[in-house]
C-alpha cells in the first residue's frame, strides 16, 4: 500500500529513537549488574572448590553479560542510523512533491 502524503508528512522516526535509547540503558545495567557480582564474587573470602566454581561462574556470566550488552548496543546503533535515514528520505519526498506543486 502506498501512503498517503498526510501520513508521510506525519510520519515520525520517535519509535526507533526510543527503543534505541532503551537498549542502549538496558545494555548499561546489565554490563553494570553482571560486574558488580563478579567483583563481589571475587571480593569473597571464599576458599576451596566451591569458591573457585562461583568465581568462575560469575565471570563467565559477565563474559556472556557484555557480549548480549554489546549485540544491544549495535542493534541501538542501527535504529538510529535509520531513524536518520527514513528523516532523510521523508524530507526529500515532501520537497519532491513541494517542487511539483510549484
Amino acid at each position: 500500500m502506498i501512503p498517503t502524503l498526510s501520513q508521510i508528512q506525519s510520519y515520525t522516526t520517535s519509535h526507533l529513537v526510543d527503543a534505541a535509547d532503551y537498549w542502549s540503558g538496558l545494555a548499561d545495567r546489565w554490563e553494570d549488574a553482571h560486574w558488580q557480582v563478579r567483583n563481589e564474587a571475587h571480593a569473597l573470602n571464599w576458599e576451596g572448590s566451591a569458591g573457585d566454581a562461583m568465581r568462575a561462574r560469575t565471570t563467565a556470566d559477565y563474559a556472556v553479560a557484555n557480549g548480549r550488552a554489546d549485540q544491544l548496543r549495535s542493534a541501538a546503533e542501527i535504529a538510529r542510523q535509520q531513524a536518520g535515514e527514513l528523516e532523510r528520505l521523508r524530507s526529500r519526498i515532501l520537497y519532491a512533491v513541494e517542487d511539483a506543486e510549484d
